[in-house]
This record gives structure tokens, C-alpha cells and sequence, in this order.
């Protein structure tokens, strides 16, 4: 089971001090695969056996946020349903997501998979 969270909506959850600590004590509890999405810092995984897994965001010009936590979750749920392995899911994922803020509005901004495969 997935559950992809940003920091906002963490934090909105308890009142904490230490947002990775409890973000992986949840995943934990739970037996949750729990993603953490920070904006420009990139993505956290929490793992249910305290396995924790980083990856960055590409540095980009933002012009627009609209669309960048679906457009993370979108291509995370169809890398991994391809049977991508979970890093390098997360890794894409957070290229589709900065790609997205490149454009105006939600959709315009949306790589696909194949069109993700060429950008840097």
C-alpha cells in the first residue's frame, strides 16, 4: 500500500517535530510505503521496515506548481505498475513533477513517460 503525502499535508496530520521521524514511524505502524513529495527538495520513501529512500528534484525555472503533485503521482503509479524498480520510479517521478512546473496550468505541463525518457 501507497500513501504519497507533501510536507504541507504532513504536517497537517500531527503536530510534530520531527517530520521524518514520524513520516517513518506512520510507514511503519501502518505497513505503509510512505512518500513523502518536498517541493524543490525532491522525495522521501519511508518503507515499512524503516527503509528510508531520497531523491532530488531537477533544478528548473518554475512557472507555474499547478499539477506537479499529480503529475508526481501519476508517473510514480505507471512506473511502477511497468514493475520499475521503487527508486528509480521515485526518481522519474520527481523529474515529471519539476518538468511540470516549466508550464502554465495543470495539463500543458504533464510530460508522458516516453517524453520524460528524453529530458535531462
Amino acid at each position: 500500500q501507497f500513501l504519497v503525502v507533501n510536507e504541507h499535508e504532513a504536517k497537517e496530520l500531527q503536530d510534530i517535530m520531527d517530520l521524518n521521524e514520524e513520516v517513518g514511524t506512520l510507514a511503519q505502524r501502518f505497513d505503509l510505503t510512505l512518500i513523502l513529495t518536498l517541493g524543490p527538495d525532491g522525495a522521501k520513501c519511508f518503507l515499512p521496515n524503516g527503509e528510508m529512500i531520497g531523491a532530488a528534484s531537477p533544478k528548473i525555472n518554475v512557472v507555474d506548481t499547478t499539477g506537479a503533485g499529480d503529475t508526481f503521482v501519476g508517473a510514480l503509479a505507471a512506473l511502477l505498475a511497468q514493475k520499475t524498480d521503487l527508486k528509480v520510479a521515485l526518481h522519474k517521478a520527481c523529474k515529471a513533477g519539476g518538468v511540470a512546473c516549466t508550464h502554465l496550468g495543470a495539463q500543458t505541463g504533464m510530460p508522458t513517460l516516453v517524453e520524460l525518457e528524453t529530458i535531462n
